[in-house]
């Protein structure tokens, strides 16, 4: 059963927390800004935009400045490479990934009190805790968005997965700017030392899923970065910071050169990443400019 989630996985944890992830509620493209950038600097250009992950059928179309800055490239550039997110071999690894060691569980992790609120929550949604209790916490996190956004229909194609299918599609290439290894390692590991805490807070966000939702919605589609701080980055950063340092900053600071490199690139390239990864001043917009890039945002 389990299993299922796995695609799911794959689509989600391409950019940090749990709901700036899964933004799926539909707006009309009417705002003055997107989150789209024309990133250039001696002449030269490219282009960076703000991915979300899952989306529901009425999102699309899409921003008309994502196709214009897709069909202005050459070159595809995602946090990873999709084409490698598939087959059995991935998922065999994925789940070994996400899994404790033999003999370890959930339960071994958690406190009484969350173990049964959680295991609860699993039962009045017609699951058993026990055929997921083998995985780590900060998977158990993510399962728990997850079962809830397929309850609402809102578990469908995402920004990244869209233009990496039009990108096979039309022979363009496709660059990850982390292996599939760096990338989950880190997502396996995002709720060690505090897995309390993280399912405590992972199941009162499902509270407040829905307006919670709307509000980065808005704030992505607009292209609203100060929005997109308070609402998807203010609360990981002060209730775990560690977290915030490892899934958020560290991976800006290791892709900021591979993404400033691209402007000496023979081919035009389109950099697709998580919203959140943008926003505030460790978020790559404000990196980019300290660097000397000019950034002009996109209707």
């Amino acid at each position: 059963m389990f299993k299922k989630s796995i695609p799911f996985l794959a689509k989600i944890t391409r950019g940090g927390w749990i709901l700036s992830l899964l933004l799926v509620l539909f707006l009309q493209d009417t705002y003055a800004n997107s989150s789209v950038w024309q990133v250039s600097k001696s002449g030269k250009i490219f282009y960076l935009a703000g991915s979300i992950h899952l989306l529901s059928k009425d999102d699309y179309p899409l921003p008309k400045a994502y196709q214009q800055a897709y069909q202005n490239s050459e070159a595809l550039v995602l946090e990873i490479d999709l084409g490698k997110t598939t087959g059995a071999s991935f998922q065999r690894n994925l789940l070994q990934m996400m899994s404790y060691p033999i003999g370890e569980r959930l339960q071994h992790h958690l406190s009484k009190k969350t173990y049964l609120k959680l295991r609860q929550h699993f039962q009045k949604n017609n699951k058993d805790l026990n055929d997921f209790s083998h995985f780590k916490a900060g998977y158990i996190s993510m399962l728990l968005t997850i079962f809830e956004l397929q309850k609402l229909n809102m578990a469908g194609t995402g920004v990244d997965q869209y233009f990496f299918n039009l990108a096979e599609k039309d022979q363009k290439m496709v660059v990850g700017l982390e292996s599939l290894q760096t990338h989950f390692e880190a997502l396996a590991s995002m709720g060690d030392g505090y897995e309390d805490e993280l399912i405590e807070h992972s199941l009162n966000e499902l509270k407040i899923l829905q307006p919670q939702l709307q509000k980065m919605k808005q704030a992505w589609r607009s292209g609203d970065l100060k929005a997109t701080e308070a609402v998807t980055i203010a609360s990981i950063k002060t209730e775990f910071p560690e977290l915030y340092q490892r899934i958020l900053v560290a991976r800006n600071q290791a892709w900021l050169p591979k993404i400033a490199s691209l402007i000496h690139a023979s081919k035009t390239s389109f950099i697709l990443i998580g919203n959140a990864h943008l926003a505030g001043k460790e978020g790559l917009i404000h990196q980019l400019k300290l660097k000397g890039f000019t950034l002009k945002q996109l209707p």
